[in-house]
C-alpha cells in the first residue's frame, strides 16, 4: 500500500506538470506564430510597436524574434538592439538581375552628375566671364637670390628675406 501511495505521490504531480508545459507550449506556438503575421504580414519591424500589440515586454519580445529566427522563421534576419528593430535583409537576386539593377543604377547616377557638372560649369563661365574685367594679381612666391628660400609676397609688396634679410620685391611681369 505504501508503494502505491509513493507512485501516486509522484505520478499525480508529474502528470500535471506534463499537461500543464503542453498547455504552455502552445501558447508560445501561438505567440510564436502572431510574431510571424505581425512581421511577415503586416510589415511592423518595431520591437516597441510588436510588445505593445502582444501584450509582452520588449526584452521578451526581442529574445523570442531572435529565437524565431535562430529557428529559421525569418530567413536572413537579425534583432538590432540599437534601433529595437528586427532588419529582414532582401532575398539575394541572381547575378544577372544584380547586374542589370546596378547599371540602371549607375545611368541614374551618371545623367545627375552630368546634369551637376554642366550647372557647375555654366555657373563658373557666369562667374569668371563677369571677373575678368577686374582681374587682379595674384600672390607669387620669390626666391631669394641670397640663400634660395621661398617666400610668398602680395602684388606690389617689398620686403626683406626672413633667413638672410636679402631684399626681396614682387615681380612686376609674370
Amino acid at each position: 500500500m505504501s508503494l502505491f501511495a509513493a507512485i501516486l505521490f509522484l505520478l499525480l504531480p508529474g502528470l500535471f506538470m506534463l499537461w500543464k508545459s503542453g498547455q504552455k507550449r502552445e501558447q508560445l506556438f501561438a505567440l510564436y506564430d502572431h510574431y510571424r503575421h505581425i512581421v511577415a504580414t503586416e510589415g511592423i519591424t518595431s520591437i516597441q510597436t510588436i510588445a505593445e500589440m502582444t501584450k509582452q515586454r520588449p526584452a521578451v519580445v526581442a529574445n523570442d524574434l531572435r529565437r524565431l529566427i535562430y529557428l529559421g522563421a525569418f530567413q536572413d534576419a537579425f534583432v538590432d538592439m540599437n534601433s529595437m528593430t528586427i532588419v529582414i535583409n532582401r532575398p539575394a537576386m541572381d547575378l544577372s538581375s544584380r547586374r542589370t539593377a546596378a547599371v540602371e543604377e549607375l545611368e541614374g547616377l551618371t545623367k545627375e552628375l552630368k546634369g551637376a557638372y554642366k550647372e557647375l560649369l555654366n555657373e563658373y563661365m557666369k562667374t569668371t566671364s563677369s571677373s575678368k574685367t577686374a582681374e587682379k594679381p595674384l600672390p607669387k612666391k620669390v626666391e631669394c637670390s641670397g640663400c634660395g628660400s621661398s617666400t610668398l609676397l602680395q602684388p606690389g609688396e617689398s620686403k626683406a628675406c626672413p633667413y638672410c634679410d636679402s631684399p626681396l620685391t614682387y615681380p612686376k611681369s609674370g
